[in-house]
């Protein structure tokens, strides 16, 4: 299996090395690089199989964590076939104990339980951006493991012969596993915002707020190295640390705005959930604005050129749910100028988009999500100049910005579903009477435009390198 893990190694190497892995139409592909891909994809794959991986053993995890990687990044759209492929790692990894803190196991040496402590936050994190990214509940849950976090230790300060790990270093240096802490403290909290953001019974508004600061305090306590700086503080900065800002930032902006989307649409004119709506706004204004700065900081003399692979699908799936906000946002104040957020300015949402429409327009060629925005986005400006255009075929525009969540597909229907907001009684508060949106000058078939879940996930459901070891000869 090691011959195995050297081809992944080799591959994603060469695939993040191709002079554009960002896929910016505007410059040629690679040819011989993307050939070179194609060769050390497939033999990691072959040795995979000869290796059984499904059986477990040395390097299958990492192997495959490699490999997923190389799918995920080959993709340029969501893929379905990747969350596949991470169900099935994640339970090799928990069949191999992983998900159990080495400490419960003496066989188990120090620096091999440091580096599976690693190997194992690798995997948390992906299991809830992949989750988010096709909107289905996690595969981990808290209580599920026990596995500690990893220590802030430079790679040098352990080996294969060390018998008693050194402290953790102050979270004020880079180490190179400082971001796997930081995003799995995150992803704690991801995954509690989930939960609540997605749960079929009823939460109190009073909840949504507090976890609400429970987001800004975690925010607030990031290791200082993490937290994001502006863009000209960062010149000296390596391009993946400044990338890991911008994502990390990425991420809390994004957890607010599912936090507080049920809300987002509801009538300006009551007060109660103004700061949802405040909330959800801002956080879509600064997503979309982080879109304009690492799509340009990507190009070729760009301060992220070196990390320009990290704009994946996963990155751009957080773009369009800022674009959709907006472009629901205006819609709304369009038909009905009392929903004007506070201090929101109408003509700086309509630039954030004219920029994103620019960012889309260089990755048309590569992503159908990006043709998808391009529309949409066109037909949300025209709204300034005929605030009374509305689109000829929602069924046709519907897939276009969606959320890619089905778990909150019951906001998408507000006419229909009987949501209560709060424990208070709905009879006084017309706010909270669900019939009530259907008097209110809301057009709900632009909304479910934007948060309608697309089924039609493109792609084959099948990995397009792994099969089931089953399907090979001699199994």
């Amino acid at each position: 299996m090691w011959v195995g893990l050297l081809f992944a190694i080799m591959c994603i190497s060469a695939l993040i090395s191709m002079p554009h892995a960002n896929e910016d139409i505007d410059m040629p592909a690679d040819i011989e690089g993307a050939l070179t891909v194609k060769a050390y994809r497939e033999k990691a794959v072959q040795c995979m199989v000869l290796g059984r991986y499904t059986h477990g053993g040395p390097y299958v995890i990492q192997t495959l964590i490699i490999y997923i990687a190389i799918e995920h990044l080959l993709q340029g759209d969501t893929n379905f076939a990747t969350h596949i492929l991470l169900g099935m790692i994640l339970n090799i990894a928990m069949r191999m104990g992983y998900h159990r803190d080495p400490k419960n196991f003496k066989v188990i040496s120090p620096f091999e339980g440091e580096m599976r402590r690693r190997t194992w936050g690798a995997l948390i994190q992906a299991n809830l951006i992949f989750a988010s990214q096709m909107g289905l509940p996690s595969m981990l849950k808290d209580h599920h493991t026990d596995t500690e976090e990893p220590r802030n230790l430079y790679d040098f300060e352990f080996d294969e012969d060390t018998t008693e790990l050194p402290p953790s270093r102050p979270e004020t240096e880079v180490t190179p596993v400082i971001y796997i802490i930081a995003r799995n403290r995150v992803a704690r909290l991801w995954e509690k915002v989930r939960d609540i953001a997605t749960d079929t019974r009823h939460h109190k508004y009073e909840e949504i707020l507090m976890m609400d600061q429970a987001l800004l305090v975690q925010q607030r306590q990031l290791p200082p190295p993490l937290k994001m700086q502006p863009m000209a503080q960062s010149i000296a900065d390596p391009p993946q640390l400044i990338m890991q800002r911008i994502w990390i930032d990425i991420s809390f902006w994004r957890l607010q705005i599912v936090l507080h989307k049920k809300y987002f649409m509801a009538p300006g004119q009551y007060e109660r959930y103004s700061y949802s709506r405040k909330t959800s706004l801002k956080a879509a204004l600064k997503i979309t604005e982080y879109q304009h700065i690492v799509y340009e900081n990507v190009r070729t003399d760009g301060l992220l050129y070196d990390a320009r692979w990290k704009l994946s699908s996963v990155m751009n799936n957080e773009f369009l749910l800022a674009n959709s906000i907006l472009c629901a946002y205006l819609k709304q104040v369009a038909e009905n100028p009392q929903s004007v957020v506070e201090d929101s300015d109408i003509e700086e949402i309509h630039q954030m988009l004219t920029k994103s429409l620019d960012c889309w327009k260089r990755f048309s060629a590569s992503s159908k999500y990006a043709r998808k925005a391009i529309e949409v986005i066109r037909i949300v400006l025209k709204l300034k100049d005929t605030p009374t255009e509305t689109p000829d075929s929602i069924d046709e525009l519907s897939p276009m910005l969606a959320f890619q969540d089905p778990l909150l597909l019951d906001l998408n229907f507000p006419c229909t579903l009987n949501t209560v907001f709060d424990d208070d009684p709905t009879i006084n508060d017309p706010s909270l009477d669900p019939t009530t949106f259907g008097r209110l000058p809301m057009d709900d078939e632009w909304i479910n435009m934007f948060q309608r879940v697309s089924t039609r996930v493109s792609g084959s459901i099948e990995p397009s390198g792994l099969r089931d070891v089953n399907d090979y000869p001699g199994k």
